[in-house]
């Protein structure tokens, strides 16, 4: 690399606190994401944008039983040793709760729409524990515990990307921008537009990434004990456009046929390989992922 390019990631990364603690490995990576894709911070402008959250967001309120799944992960993972074995629940918990209150939302909110075939209304939906892959451009791989679909995995129809940390974390956490920038590779291949958000947890500390269509990325780090109410009301705005690219994705005659047809053959593949399945939770996205 020139000189000056070599400034201007260091720059990029250093503007956007690369967090102290990143391994070189981690850190030579990043270097590659940024220099291929030619990604750059974005503004204070665009930053306050991308994390503004509305009050329906942010007056979201969590049911007394997911409270109660909190406090007794809590309870049964409070000693140091086995605090790590929190993660998992309580992201599964998180999410799939929140998911629930957006779809009952959005169901009221078009309950007068006409509805799409049953497999259509399945959407959107979450898979677990898979792989992106990159395209010869951006020719690596990245694990991801969380992808949320809102149209056709060909299409790359997504706008959430979730990272589960295996331990307790120190600092933020920029380990979903490798997954982040495989879909943005791809969609600029195809002239797709649509940011994408990402997030990298250990349940505790939320580091939400955004990444825009132009290449800009902003972050934000909050803390669960002290911005829990923002966390719920990010990943609610989050998930909730989802839903609202579903709806726009319907309008389209052939993306409808291709999700159609990727959930249809899910199904299938699920119930051929049931007992797999049961072992790689959630690992059935065709090529590609």
């Amino acid at each position: 690399m020139q000189k000056i390019e070599v400034e201007f990631i260091n720059q990029s990364m250093d503007r956007l606190n690369l967090p102290a603690n990143t391994d070189e490995l981690a850190r030579q990576t990043l270097v590659r994401i940024f220099r291929e894709l030619k990604l750059s911070p974005s503004s204070d402008t665009e930053e306050k944008q991308v994390w503004m959250v509305d009050q329906e967001s942010m007056s979201v309120q969590m049911p007394e039983h997911f409270e109660q799944l909190m406090t007794d992960i809590a309870l049964v993972y409070s000693t140091e040793d086995s605090k790590s074995s929190s993660i998992r629940p309580k992201a599964d918990g998180v999410l799939l709760h929140l998911s629930a209150i957006v779809r009952r939302k959005k169901d009221q909110l078009y309950a007068d729409s006409s509805l799409p075939s049953h497999h259509i209304h399945a959407a959107p939906y979450w898979h677990f524990q898979t792989t992106t892959t990159g395209s010869d451009d951006l020719a690596f791989k990245a694990s991801v515990d969380y992808v949320l679909w809102y149209g056709a995995c060909g299409d790359w129809d997504t706008n959430l990307a979730v990272v589960r940390s295996s331990g307790l974390l120190d600092d933020e956490c920029w380990a979903a921008l490798p997954s982040m920038s495989v879909v943005y590779a791809a969609r600029k291949a195809r002239k797709y537009k649509g940011g994408i958000y990402g997030v990298c947890t250990d349940s505790h500390t939320w580091t939400f990434l955004h990444l825009s269509d132009r290449g800009r990325i902003s972050r934000r780090c909050l803390i669960w004990d002290d911005n829990k109410q923002e966390i719920i009301g990010q990943l609610y705005k989050i998930i909730g456009q989802a839903f609202d690219l579903h709806r726009a994705r319907e309008q389209d005659p052939k993306a409808r046929e291709r999700i159609r047809d990727e959930i249809f053959a899910w199904n299938e593949d699920k119930k051929s390989s049931d007992d797999k399945s049961r072992v790689d939770d959630g690992n059935i996205a065709p090529g590609g992922w």
